[in-house]
């Protein structure tokens, strides 16, 4: 069985699952789980390219290293070794280049913003790639002023409150949002 063969029937339902009880729709949870296995067969396919994940796919990587175990055996039966994540590239010229890269790559690459920093209107949503205005409560987080993001000429605001993430001391929208 090649590597994308034992991708496609890797059980990744574990991810969905943790990433719902950190508060993620399950739905969301889904789909970044799914892109998160789609961004592994781009990078069996592609060995010697360095590869960048959207935050979402992040999101679902990072989860699955938080599980050690499951992680080195995907990794040494997949790679034959220990797929390295390394956030230290980030804002550099190897990032944009990789960013660019995984934009071809992978499949879901046409729904990336076309650059790794922006952010990307599709259809009635909108995602900001970069921290917003937020005051941190406790355990939530909330919008703290109304957000106005430009996206490839056409302006998207916030039209609803917005789920976030907490992420350190910044916190990030963690699904779309409606657009007004």
């Amino acid at each position: 069985m090649d590597a994308v063969e034992k991708l496609t029937n890797l059980d990744l339902r574990f991810i969905v699952d943790q990433l719902a009880q950190q508060g993620i729709e399950r739905e969301r949870a889904t789909q970044a789980t799914e892109k998160y296995r789609l961004f592994l067969m781009a990078a069996a396919r592609n060995p010697p390219t360095p590869l960048v994940p959207t935050k979402e796919v992040d999101a679902a990587w990072h989860t699955h290293m938080l599980n050690p175990l499951r992680y080195v055996t995907m990794c040494q039966e997949i790679f034959g070794h220990i797929l390295d994540h390394d956030p230290t590239v980030y804002g550099t010229e190897a990032y944009e280049r990789a960013w660019t890269e995984t934009r071809a790559l992978v499949a879901y690459g046409a729904e990336m913003p076309e650059s790794p920093y922006g952010v990307k209107a599709d259809g009635a949503a909108c995602y900001l790639s970069q921290p917003a205005a937020v005051k941190a409560e406790g355990a939530a987080c909330y919008l703290s002023r109304p957000v106005a993001v430009q996206a490839e000429g056409a302006a998207c605001y916030l039209s609803q409150p917005a789920a976030v993430q907490a992420q350190g001391a910044a916190c990030y929208l963690s699904r779309p949002v409606g657009t007004a």
